[in-house]
């Protein structure tokens, strides 16, 4: 303590008799004592010289002088004036004062300031400036006394807070400025009144129609104010009847449901081995969430909905009724990717098997007992994993828990696994490698279950015999036939490679060895668009060969020649689509094919022509040069304006055309480009199609023949993201990723508009019902509105508030005031992804007329929920996934 410090009297003796310090504490003591004492007297030196040159550097000068201009005064001859030399002699009087870096005094020290400290923060709008966040405080941005005391007179020009305040209620800038300025000269006359009240009420009292912001109507309906909602930037306008709380059109009743009936689609091109016949001869497959159990007799589907993500794998059980799927993960549900094992009898689940796989489940297979199932991830190791029942049922009992053993699978990548019904082994076929594991009888506790050998892939015959192992079956005895990308089989027993032969011009996709009583024959699927049947000699010695016309009356001729049991399927799928098949499976003298192009066919071996039956298609992922994971997507889709019929647009370079109520294809188009987007004509004897590269193209609705097109990366470059036909049928507008609408004549389809000023690209667009306006969203989630009425650019109506009533032929933009309460708490812009009005109004009993109609919503979670037209209550209280209802 400084007062201590100068204070101090005792001692050094006495410190030592009083404290009980030892001698040398004593005098390290006294050493800083006597240091602070000569600290101290420098400074009551250099406070008391500062003090001194503040009263004799501040004369009281002239109002013109120099000094009060900011110049340094001089005397007649050049010399310093008497002030500044006194300046000096009391600068050369401080011993302690700092010197330059020439030895010379430093400049003249500005007296200590004797205004109040400033605030330690100040907002840039007390002065009149731009909003801003509050900024540290320099010498510069203190306020005055005067302006502390008096903001409201002291401070340059209005307040932008209440300029702020009264340019929202829809008062002009000019005038609100102007009503400020006469608040403010009242003021002075009058202290005691508020400046924005008086400014308020003098804009109240002369408000003219020029005064008011062009933005608002007036109106004396509380109730149709703008409303503002995450993630819109914008406003949403109610139309001008709306009466709030108590209007119809807010109602969140739903009188109807969403079931799902009908599936077009099947998951073939990224899955193999996923199309089985059931104990009772339907068919079990899956695609995008859904485990599909379909009836060919009466062309009608029964669905699973336990999955909450894409289901990637699926396995049959040995009963015939149990199957086992696979999916990847979720992002709303758990952090693993699930197996769910239900019945194709009750579509119910019995298990759930998660927390050891990541990323996706990607094979599944049960054993020969039905008491094990294998299962490969989609993880860096693709590991294995077997799990194990009590029972073969699966039913009842407890949950199943950890795997009884798991493994690394392989590093590359991997095709299927598969449980060898005789040996009770699973075989992993992947690139350049066949592994066989199995479960030890009694391991040690610090070593794994699961054994593995690797295939010994040598042989006499070939020279390179490691190659892609893409499919994997077995055969009576125990042999395991594996087809390679280079279109042969090897047969392995055990871990050995023993017999090879050529079965196809292209990889081997597919294998299925059927063991019935009788038939022992071995079916295989190519990339040269064949299915063969093999017989096997029991001779190892023996080549095998395609079954004989007289066991199978399959004949295809290829080349000029006739080849007995081989069904050229190119012959028969979708014109241009790969005939390959991914999964193969026979059940009493019929063969299942299911095709990398997501298309399914019977074949009856008993049948004269060999001819195939298609039971469902689909759109597909198209495989490209040198990639092996595609993320193809479908995203044109439109339904005619009244008949039963859906026409979409995929990646896959495809126009298709379906019947509802036959529930299959009709039509089918290929297209030079990917397809993005689609709609009907109001007519529908048109129908139009944006494609990936910035065209266009419009064909006929009955025989898809083209009538108009727009040619790709002249105008636009990048995918057209939607279009639509107006009412009148007079005009299309095409919306790309270049952010601008372009309008055509559809009587000469030549261009006549554009409309611009969206800041991203364009993501939906819906006419008025009058056919004079356009109203879209982009990737910034902002909704414009055009003028489409005129030649040339459309002109952008920058006021929402005016097309409050105006009436819209459809509702595809996913922003607005109809469409608010689709919009959950928390999401983000990016998770609706569509929208569609019913075509159709309808009434309920009470009713005066048909006003009501239906709105449903795609999502990025696989949802599809429904609402009341208009939905202004966030989720519209209730939506409705395709399972069933929703709360």
């Amino acid at each position: 303590s400084m007062a201590q410090a100068r204070g101090m009297s005792s001692t050094p003796s006495m410190l030592q008799a009083e404290q009980g310090l030892s001698t040398k504490e004593v005098m390290e003591l006294v050493r800083t004592v006597a240091l602070l004492k000569v600290r101290l007297d420098k400074a009551d030196a250099r406070i008391a010289d500062m003090t001194a040159e503040a009263n004799t550097i501040r004369p009281t000068l002239t109002k013109g002088s120099s000094v009060s201009r900011g110049l340094r005064p001089t005397t007649p001859r050049g010399g310093q004036s008497s002030a500044s030399s006194e300046q000096r002699t009391s600068s050369q009087r401080t011993s302690s004062r700092p010197q330059t870096a020439r030895g010379q005094s430093p400049a003249r020290r500005k007296s200590p300031v004797t205004r109040k400290p400033p605030t330690r923060f100040f907002t840039a709008s007390m002065r009149g400036g731009p909003m801003t966040e509050p900024m540290k405080a320099t010498g510069r941005t203190f306020l005055t006394a005067r302006e502390r005391e008096d903001p409201e007179s002291a401070l340059q020009g209005p307040s932008l807070l209440l300029r702020r305040e009264l340019t929202e209620q829809g008062y002009e800038m000019t005038a609100v400025i102007s009503a400020i300025a006469r608040a403010r000269e009242y003021k002075r006359a009058n202290p005691e009144v508020d400046t924005g009240a008086h400014a308020l009420s003098i804009l109240q009292s002369n408000t003219a129609p020029a005064t008011r912001h062009q933005n608002v109507i007036e109106d004396d309906n509380p109730y149709n104010d703008g409303v503002k909602y995450w993630p819109f930037r914008g406003f949403a306008f109610p139309p001008s009847d709306f009466k709030g709380p108590g209007d119809m059109r807010q109602v969140d009743e739903l009188n109807a449901k969403l079931e799902l009936s009908f599936v077009y689609g099947y998951r073939g091109d990224r899955s193999r081995s996923n199309l089985f016949y059931t104990k009772s001869g339907k068919l079990v497959y899956h695609t995008a969430a859904v485990g599909i159990v379909y009836d060919q007799h009466s062309h009608s589907q029964a669905f699973f909905h336990g999955h909450d993500d894409d289901i990637v794998s699926l396995a049959l059980h040995p009963d015939g009724v149990l199957c086992a799927t696979g999916q990847v993960r979720s992002l709303k549900g758990p952090p693993n990717p699930r197996i769910l094992i239900w019945s194709t009898e009750t579509l119910q689940a019995l298990k759930e098997i998660s927390g050891f796989h990541q990323r996706a489940v990607i094979s599944l297979s049960f054993s020969s007992d039905g008491k094990q199932l294998a299962s490969i991830g989609s993880d860096n190791s693709h590991s294995i994993a077997v799990y194990e029942s009590p029972s073969a049922d699966w039913a009842g009992g407890k949950p199943i828990g950890a795997p009884v053993g798991v493994d690394k699978g392989h590093n590359a990548e991997v095709f299927e696994a598969k449980f060898n019904p005789v040996t009770n082994h699973v075989v992993l076929s992947g690139e350049r490698m066949l592994r066989f594991f199995g479960l030890k009888e009694s391991p040690s506790l610090t070593e794994s279950r699961i054994w593995s050998k690797k295939g010994i892939l040598k042989h006499k015959d070939k020279k390179d015999a490691q190659t892609d192992m893409m499919s994997v079956a077995f055969g009576p005895d125990g042999a395991t036939y594996s087809g390679t990308v280079e279109g042969d089989i090897y047969i392995f027993h055990e871990q050995q490679l023993t017999r090879l032969f050529p079965a196809h011009k292209g990889a081997v996709t597919a294998l299925w060895f059927d063991t019935a009583p009788g038939v022992n024959r071995l079916f295989s699927s190519g990339q040269d668009g064949l299915v063969k049947a093999w017989e096997i000699p029991e001779d190892g010695k023996a080549q095998p060969k395609t079954a004989s016309s007289s066991r199978l009356r399959w004949a295809t001729q290829i080349d000029g020649k006739m080849h007995d049991g081989v069904i050229d399927l190119m012959g028969w799928v979708t014109p241009g689509l790969e005939a390959a098949a991914h999964s193969l499976h026979s059940n009493v003298g019929h063969l299942l094919v299911g095709t990398i192009s997501n298309e399914i066919y019977e074949l009856d071996m008993a049948a004269t022509d060999g001819s195939p039956m298609c039971i469902m298609q689909g759109h597909f992922n198209q495989a490209r040069q040198g990639h092996n994971n595609f993320n193809y997507e479908l995203d044109g889709i439109a339904s005619h304006p009244f008949a039963p019929e859906v026409a979409s647009a995929g990646d896959d370079k495809t126009l298709r055309v379906w019947d509802l109520t036959l529930k299959q294809m009709v039509k089918i188009r290929m297209l030079k480009h990917a397809g993005k987007s689609c709609a009907y004509s109001p007519d529908g004897k048109l129908v139009a199609v944006g494609l990936s590269n910035g065209g266009w193209l419009v064909v006929d609705s009955a025989e898809l023949e083209t009538k108009a097109f727009g040619k790709g990366g002249v105008l636009r470059k990048e995918r057209i993201g939607d279009l639509k036909f107006s009412p009148n049928g007079e005009k299309l507008a095409v919306a790309s990723n270049d952010n601008f609408i372009d309008l055509y004549d559809t009587s000469t389809w030549e261009r006549f508009g554009e409309c611009r000023g969206h800041s991203s690209y364009v993501t939906h667009i819906d006419w008025s019902a009058d056919s004079k306006m356009l109203q879209s969203t982009c990737g910034a989630y902002e909704l414009l509105y055009f003028d489409a009425s005129k030649k040339g650019r459309g002109k952008q109506i920058p006021f929402a508030s005016s097309l409050k009533d105006v009436s819209w032929a459809s509702q595809s933009c996913v922003f607005g005031w109809p469409v608010m309460g689709i919009w959950p708490e928390g999401c983000d812009g990016t998770d609706i992804n569509a929208v569609a009005l019913s075509h159709k109004s309808y009434k309920l009993p009470g009713d005066k007329e048909a006003w009501r109609r239906h709105l449903v919503s795609a999502d990025d979670f696989g949802t599809v929920r429904l609402f009341h037209y208009p939905c202004v209550k966030r989720r519209g209280g209730g939506g409705a996934q395709p399972q069933g209802p929703e709360a």
